[in-house]
C-alpha cells in the first residue's frame, strides 16, 4: 500500500498496526515507508536498562535482535511467574492473582492490569526515518 500511495502521488499519512514495525516493514517498503506512524507498546530503541540488559541477554543466546514478539514472550512469562509466587504455585486464584497485578516493569515498560484483565501499559509513537524506526514520543497511560 505505501509503495502504490508513493507511485500514485498520493500525500497521506500512513499509518502501521503494532505487528507491523518489524524489519520487513523497512526492507519491502523501501522509501515508501519513510513517515509511516504507529503507536505500539514496545520500543525497539528503548535505553530503559530493562530493555537493555533484555536485548543483550537474547542476542548473546540466539544472535539476532530481539523483536517485540520475543520481548512480549518474556513479559507474560515474567508476569505469568509473578502471580504463580502469589498463589503458591496454584492454579486456584491465579485469575485474581493476575489481575491485581499493577505497575510490573516489563521489558518495554511498566504492566497493569485493570478489573477486566484488560492491560494498561507504555506506549510509544514509532515512525520510519530513512530506514531506521524512530521514537518520537513516549506515552504513559493511567
Amino acid at each position: 500500500i505505501a509503495q502504490q500511495a508513493k507511485l500514485e502521488g498520493l500525500n497521506v499519512q500512513l499509518l502501521a498496526s503494532n505487528w507491523a514495525l518489524t524489519n520487513d516493514l523497512i526492507e519491502n517498503g523501501g522509501s515508501a515507508v519513510d513517515g509511516i506512524l504507529s503507536v505500539v507498546s514496545h520500543n525497539e530503541n528503548s535505553d530503559l536498562p530493562s530493555y537493555v540488559e533484555f536485548a543483550k541477554l537474547f542476542h548473546a543466546r540466539f544472535e539476532r535482535e530481539p523483536t517485540f514478539a520475543a520481548g512480549y514472550g518474556y513479559e507474560a512469562v515474567m508476569i505469568l511467574s509473578a502471580a504463580l509466587k502469589q498463589t503458591e504455585g496454584k492454579r486456584d486464584g491465579l485469575e485474581d492473582a493476575l489481575l491485581k497485578i499493577k505497575n510490573f516493569h516489563g521489558v518495554f515498560g511498566d504492566i497493569s492490569f485493570d478489573a477486566f484483565g484488560d492491560v494498561t501499559r507504555t506506549l510509544y509513537l514509532i515512525s520510519v526515518s530513512d530506514g531506521q524506526f524512530i521514537t518520537k514520543k513516549t506515552f504513559t497511560v493511567e
